[in-house]
């Protein structure tokens, strides 16, 4: 059971939000704060968003790199070595792309080449790209 001062420090611990249009502006803002308030830790380091759950180090979804652009087939190498530089004892790989133009064939195709096995999700029904943050 969580003790009282982790839950004033994680309000929203256990509860699911829904953000839709969170690759940009007010959305983004939106997602990174309720994930700020779910215990993660996020740093700006320009390109990407490093997005850290220390409170859950093996959580897929709370320790991530959000890539501003989806990458090339040339570039997913550098992204797997710098995830692994970031999370050197992950037994995962979870990168998150906010680039709106990506499709989910090109962003799969791009990480298929250097992994044996690749989940790849997307909300096939909403137009605006809601996704939801489970914290």
């Amino acid at each position: 059971m969580a003790s009282s001062q982790q839950v004033a420090k994680q309000p929203l611990r256990g509860q699911v939000a829904v953000v839709c249009g969170g690759s940009k502006g007010i959305g983004k803002a939106t997602a990174e704060e309720f994930l700020r308030l779910g215990g993660s830790e996020i740093e700006d380091r320009g390109d990407h968003l490093v997005v850290r759950s220390p409170h859950n180090p093996t959580f897929w979804w709370g320790n991530f790199l959000l890539l501003e652009r989806a990458p090339t087939n040339a570039d997913v190498p550098r992204w797997i070595d710098r995830f692994q530089s970031t999370f050197p004892d992950a037994l995962h790989r979870a990168f998150g792309i906010a680039d709106a133009a990506a499709t989910l064939d090109d962003v799969s195709d791009a990480f298929k080449i250097c992994a044996e096995e690749i989940e790849v999700s997307e909300n096939e029904n909403s137009p605006c790209g809601c996704g939801d943050i489970p914290f």
